[in-house]
């Protein structure tokens, strides 16, 4: 058995919720692993695990279901990934996650400087914004980035192109937009609708429990240690054992907290950049949008 639908992001939109809502379905397979990125080869991960197509296919191999797939946040954003999924299954179908740029953009970011690695070193939104041209010049990159174009947010936030890119090889109708907003309004009903486009059974009962609600880190100190472990405590921890202990790490150095507000001098400043985005955005998925022109974090 091969995947017969993808979840490509956008990252911070829900994935990971509709990832595990739809796990909960006795006609959907979804790969426990999540975020594989078998596609997207300009993807420029530091550290991937790359599948050949059978290691790849081996995740479904045992899968009866009749809808089955998998969710990889970056596939949205990777210039390669549609034409590499049409070439692997023109049928495929592709659901897309979507909310506001601007909430996305600054949710991303905090999410960056939450990664226990250091994906992201710059301690405020504005400053990480300013750095992003010297960022693709291959500058000012964390020592610890595993991914250093997940800095560049502002090319991130722009999703119709990155949209479009699927529209121009898979047809409209093999294509679901879903956006967090109405996930927010009424799961139930967006459920529903991921259901029916799946081609599943539409009266199955799931609970929708918050997931990936946002977190802080405890200690900058701890969260240096788990990146940058030193070789003396390496030799002694096998390391199945340091991934143990690097995982346990993580989880005590994390507190569950409300997102601190954008500032909103800078909320301003990017809803007039991006307003011409955001009608880009309305044309490319005909839904009207013109409310996030103007809404407040």
């Amino acid at each position: 058995m091969r995947p017969n639908f993808l979840i490509v992001g956008a990252p911070k939109c829900g994935t990971t919720a509709m990832w595990k809502y739809l796990q909960q379905h006795p006609d959907i397979f979804l790969s426990p692993r999540k975020d594989m990125h078998y596609f997207g080869s300009d993807l420029d991960f530091r550290v991937r695990t790359r599948f050949s197509k059978k290691e790849y296919e081996d995740f479904f191999s045992d899968a009866k279901e009749k809808a089955r797939g998998e969710a990889s946040v970056w596939y949205l954003f990777s210039k390669h990934a549609a034409e590499e999924i049409h070439a692997y299954d023109p049928n495929m179908k592709i659901i897309i996650m979507l909310r506001d740029p601007i909430p996305l953009m600054y949710a991303h970011y905090t999410q960056m400087r939450l990664n226990a690695l250091g994906d992201e070193d710059i301690t405020t939104f504005e400053e990480a914004l300013a750095a992003e041209a010297a960022r693709k010049r291959g500058q000012r990159i964390p020592k610890h980035n595993t991914l250093p174009s997940a800095l560049f947010y502002t090319e991130i936030g722009r999703l119709s192109i990155q949209i479009q890119r699927y529209l121009d090889v898979f047809p409209r109708e093999q294509i679901l937009f879903l956006f967090q907003e109405d996930m927010g309004k009424n799961m139930e009903e967006v459920y529903r609708q991921t259901l029916e486009f799946l081609d599943v059974d539409l009266n199955h009962q799931t609970s929708f429990e918050r997931v990936n609600t946002h977190k802080e880190i405890r200690s900058e100190w701890i969260r240096t240690l788990i990146g940058a472990t030193p070789q003396s405590i390496k030799s002694l921890l096998s390391s199945k054992r340091r991934v143990k202990v690097s995982r346990w790490l993580r989880r005590v150095n994390m507190k569950h907290a409300q997102r601190p507000n954008l500032d909103p001098k800078l909320e301003r400043k990017l809803r007039l950049e991006f307003s011409s985005e955001i009608d880009a955005l309305s044309a490319v998925i005909g839904r009207n949008l013109e409310h996030w022109k103007h809404r407040e974090l």
